[in-house]
């Protein structure tokens, strides 16, 4: 279990090395079992707070219902975010 853990910790500090040449900030693993869909979120998307509704498709309506978002995290153990 140690020696996969060692690897994901590498495969993170090369998201993040690649994250920063490419232009963001920084960026984080995340343990993917502590996010959850969010309908509050959701109709801030409906509302295009951020103007990427239909034009993005990891947003409404492309990625789809809160439901298939929330299954396509639950298929994977670890996530990693970025920002700048």
């Amino acid at each position: 279990m140690e020696e996969i853990k060692e690897e994901m910790d590498e495969e993170i500090m090369r998201f993040a090395e690649a994250a920063r040449e490419i232009g963001f900030d920084g960026a984080h693993s995340l343990d993917v079992s502590t996010r959850h869909v969010r309908e509050d979120v959701r109709a801030m998307c409906a509302e295009d707070k951020c103007h990427a509704y239909g034009h993005n498709w990891t947003c409404p309506p492309e990625c789809g219902t809160l439901e298939d978002c929330q299954k396509r995290m639950e298929s994977h153990r670890y996530g990693g975010v970025h920002g700048n």
